[in-house]
């Protein structure tokens, strides 16, 4: 339920930099809501979201705008293309959901 209730109210923020020069272009908002299963075992997405200027940035009135809830709001300067998944897993301790999730990377 825990887990339900961060995605449904939650929004990803992905600042964007050029490698070469490690200089940062800017930030996406990625609202997580649209991971929600609903009941699926799986969902997978392929979104597409505006990377917009950060704060401090050549023109300062059309910085970056974030409030709670809302998607950043700027000047354009790319977009940001990427997929994202979740799949569920039932648990295994039996204690209550989720405690029985399992990270690949510890074990």
């Amino acid at each position: 339920r825990q887990f339900y209730e961060y995605l449904s109210a939650r929004t990803l923020y992905v600042d964007v930099w050029d490698g070469d020069s490690q200089i940062h272009i800017g930030t996406a908002a990625v609202p997580l809501r649209q991971l929600l299963r609903q009941g699926r075992p799986v969902v997978k997405k392929t979104l597409e979201y505006d990377v917009v200027l950060p704060y401090g940035g050549v023109d300062d009135a059309e910085a970056l705008t974030v409030s709670e809830k809302a998607l950043a709001a700027g000047k354009l300067v790319g977009l940001l293309q990427l997929v994202a998944c979740n799949y569920g897993e039932q648990g295994q301790s039996g204690d209550g959901p989720g405690d029985g999730a399992r990270l690949s990377a510890i074990k």
